[in-house]
């Protein structure tokens, strides 16, 4: 279980620092700036990018880790029978 909580805490912290660095490239106004009103802006080039693609990283390395910790636990399970 000591293990388990290991991996959760690692992936946790990951998780965290990759979410500050991707905060800390945002391009948001800072509040001392002015704000446009009644102006229509509009951004250059195409779509924005919403991260659509490292969602489904994440849903892969979720399921991934639930089969290793499953694994894993059948194994602790298979060697605790035959001791």
């Amino acid at each position: 279980m000591r293990k388990v909580l290991f991996v959760v805490g690692a992936v946790a912290t990951n998780l965290m620092l990759t979410a500050a660095v991707a905060m800390a490239q945002s391009s948001l106004p800072t509040p001392n700036e002015p704000n446009v009103k009644g102006e229509v802006v509009t951004p250059p080039g195409g779509t924005a990018f919403t991260g659509g693609d490292f969602a489904a990283l994440v849903v892969v390395v979720a399921v991934l880790l639930g089969v290793g910790i499953a694994l894993y636990t059948i194994g602790r399970r298979r060697a605790a029978s035959t001791a």
